[in-house]
């Protein structure tokens, strides 16, 4: 999970890559979440893609799919889409690639007040998680953060990302520019994690 914070009133940016199989039922339906934006289409500014990987059993592709905008009643702020494939994805099948990027006007907006929370929980994950990354790519002029492992994962194995990490995770960003915190959180058995990131 990366969140870049591009600056000049341009919309932040989260990205999130999810790697899993199915396990003994077919996949029908998967549910994700979007942000939440201020008088736009939030649709019009998220993407997707589910994709079989390199290597498995299956053909390599993009899985079809229909999207379908929910929202949930009891809190209308919450947003979600359902993708359900045309063709159903196999039992005991996989690996696949999900992945999500969706811009909004303001993402770890509590950064303002000093500290934010950037944490990934899969609602209906099984078993152990081998790893995850959480980076927040910002401009050095406008922010100097830092960050640690969330509270709630301190008993997690974990490690600062490394240079190489850093250049991957920022790309073509300009290095000079652009700087990355983060960390890889390692053998997850509740199938979540996050960090906190502070302001310095």
């Amino acid at each position: 999970m990366v969140v870049t914070l591009f600056g000049e009133k341009q919309a932040d940016r989260l990205s999130l890559k999810v790697r899993f199989s199915v396990l003994a039922d077919p996949l029908v339906v998967m549910r994700f979440s979007v942000m939440n934006t201020i008088n736009r289409d939030y649709l019009g500014r998220t993407s997707w893609t589910v994709r079989t990987m390199a290597g498995s059993s299956n053909t390599a592709e993009t899985k079809k799919a229909t999207a379908v905008p929910i929202k949930n009643p009891d809190n209308p702020e919450e947003r979600w889409v359902a993708l359900y494939f045309d063709e159903a994805l196999p039992a005991n099948s996989g690996p696949y690639e999900f992945t999500v990027t969706d811009f909004a006007d303001t993402i770890l907006a509590d950064l303002k007040q000093g500290r934010d929370v950037l944490r990934f929980t899969p609602q209906r994950a099984t078993g152990m998680t081998e790893y995850a990354e959480f980076a927040v790519v910002y401009r050095m002029d406008e922010w100097d953060l830092t960050s640690e492992i969330h509270p709630d994962y301190e008993h997690l194995p974990a490690d600062e990302l490394s240079a190489n990490d850093k250049e991957r995770l920022r790309g073509t960003l300009e290095h000079d520019r652009y700087n990355v915190t983060g960390y890889k959180i390692t053998n997850i058995p509740e199938a979540k994690s996050g960090i906190t990131i502070k302001r310095i």
